[in-house]
């Protein structure tokens, strides 16, 4: 179970990696067929979807056209670290051949028949929960995970574009196939949007369940929750348009609490189906796919992504089905669907679902708010943007610690900003300071307490080394004239891929703030952090 959720933080390390990978003339050793099916230079066998890996290699091609400096390092770090006997060498070793084995499945659990008859049975059964009824039920199809890749990162890129309207389109859709490419070997099914079409991955189902120790007597019974949860999203298609609907969402933050109110409903809907049925040992065990571990530290490189990356999972799905529970309880199947239509703004309501209304406060206008940023630091120059954080991605910031812990700085917390600066021309230049406003110092100073924890984490990450050499490290106490203060970290490491790096993180807390400044190729005077740092606490905090 723990290492299926590595998988999707582990592959967010390697996946620039497996980018340049799929640009180098030649293979690296160690990569073996993983290699050839990203690329293409190995094909499943042709079906009406289309050809495994061959678009994913030609979208890594385009990418080169990005920076030819940026693919040149990428590629000889690369190379440079599959030619090596280091122990890192080693280690990508294991995960790409972790990542192969995954990619390739298993023979399907189910045929198409089967697939076909477990459809057809839950259909009405769905109809009747929702109390909603089909003008058409969507196909039924299984897929493999290189079909799969592809149908996601279709689905995949318009939302990456609405979330980062300034990024090239080939990097949009590199990171497209990169997340599909890396997620599908755990999907046990998907929606698909474009085509209205619910897909099934039979090939993966006692892997996963396998590894999430789930009883292989109840495979039957998790594909037909499969199947529902999944049907669930069809309705939701044809009633509100989950296309249309995304497309009108305003921000990073909207965006997930709209994906956390569909896969919330959805598993809320797979539920009743299980204990219509009488499979409530299924469901139990379907659930456990969707929690977030305790963190562990044995693996910290991979945990610490991963750890975030099952942090939002678990809000998502099941944070989301509590927020439709509860407005179940208070309106029925109608609220349901009246939510579901006009869907909460901000995951703070997903969290709160008390707070949910249709006519909430405008989203402030951060930008304008904190327009000053640049010329606070020194910085006029500088490219700017400052944007609310979000609930959601304050509890993955915090996601390796405890969960106790993270859950209590989460009651306190009233207001979340994340300000950049990021040099005009120059990538490796950035400035990034987050900002927590609390209803009591008390959670002002768990928060820093929890930020000055995840530096040690990330210390004794680096010391591993195993993609990055931790060449020097130095703490300090940060005083303000102002009266803020906290503590500094700074600390410089090397890596094959990006060189040497120099990074700085500065904690503290004024009264009810908290705040934390990174910065990387870039030298502050300690004026320049004192006027961020002060000029953005005093806004924030209405003084």
């Amino acid at each position: 179970m723990r290492r299926l959720k590595l998988l999707v933080g582990v592959c967010i390390v390697l996946g620039l990696n497996l980018g340049a990978v799929g640009m180098a003339e030649e293979k690296p050793t160690g990569l073996g067929s993983l290699f050839d099916r990203l690329t293409g230079t190995e094909k499943e066998s042709k079906t009406e979807e289309g050809n495994g890996g061959s678009v994913f290699g030609d979208l890594l091609n385009r990418a080169k056209t990005l920076s030819e400096e940026t693919y040149e390092r990428s590629k000889q770090g690369l190379t440079d670290l599959m030619d090596s006997s280091s122990e890192a060498n080693a280690k990508m070793e294991g995960m790409l051949s972790f990542l192969d084995e995954k990619l390739a499945g298993r023979e399907p659990s189910f045929s198409e028949a089967e697939i076909q008859a477990h459809a057809e049975k839950l259909v009405p059964l769905v109809e009747e929960l929702n109390q909603r009824q089909f003008n058409s039920p969507p196909k039924v199809k299984s897929v493999g995970n290189f079909q799969m890749i592809q149908i996601m990162a279709r689905d995949l890129a318009p939302q990456f574009e609405r979330q980062l309207p300034e990024t090239p389109q080939p990097l949009i859709y590199l990171r497209a196939y990169l997340s599909a490419g890396l997620i599908a070997p755990s999907l046990l099914g998907k929606y698909g949007v474009e085509d209205h079409t619910v897909y099934l991955l039979p090939q993966n189902v006692s892997a996963v369940m396998e590894m999430a120790e789930i009883d292989p007597e109840l495979e039957e019974q998790i594909l037909q929750i499969v199947i529902g949860h999944e049907l669930t999203h069809g309705l939701q298609d044809q009633e509100i348009g989950l296309s249309r609907t995304l497309e009108s969402v305003g921000s990073p933050d909207g965006m997930q609490a709209f994906n956390s109110t569909i896969e919330g409903h959805a598993v809320l809907m797979q539920n009743a189906l299980a204990e219509r049925l009488g499979y409530q040992e299924a469901a139990t065990a379907a659930s456990t796919l969707l929690m977030a571990p305790e963190m562990e530290n044995d693996e910290w490189l991979y945990d610490r992504v991963a750890m975030a990356s099952a942090v939002q999972w678990e809000q998502t799905y099941l944070g989301g089905e509590r927020f439709m529970e509860h407005h179940l309880e208070e309106g029925g199947m109608e609220k349901v669907w009246e939510i579901l239509a006009t869907p909460p703004d901000r995951t703070s309501m997903i969290i709160r679902p008390e707070t949910y209304t249709t006519k909430p406060a405008p989203l402030p206008d951060l930008q304008h708010r904190f327009a000053f940023a640049p010329a606070a630091a020194g910085l006029d120059s500088w490219n700017y943007i400052a944007s609310p954080m979000g609930d959601f991605d304050v509890l993955s910031h915090l996601a390796t610690v405890p969960r106790a812990q993270r859950e209590a700085i989460m009651v306190g917390l009233r207001e979340d900003v994340v300000v950049r600066l990021n040099h005009p021309s120059s990538l490796s230049s950035s400035i990034s300071l987050v900002l927590f406003e609390f209803a009591s110092e008390v959670g002002a100073k768990q928060m820093v307490e929890a930020m000055e924890e995840l530096n040690r984490q990330d210390l004794a990450g680096l010391e591993a080394g195993l993609l990055v050499d931790l060449k020097s490290q130095s703490n300090r106490d940060y005083a303000a004239d102002s009266g803020i203060a906290g503590s500094a970290l700074r600390y410089q490491t090397e890596s094959l891929l990006l060189g040497e790096t120099t990074t700085t993180v500065i904690q503290c807390q004024d009264g009810r703030v908290a705040a934390q400044l990174v910065y990387e190729g870039v030298d502050l005077t300690k004026t320049q952090i004192d006027q961020l740092i002060g000029q953005c606490v005093s806004e924030l905090a209405g003084e």
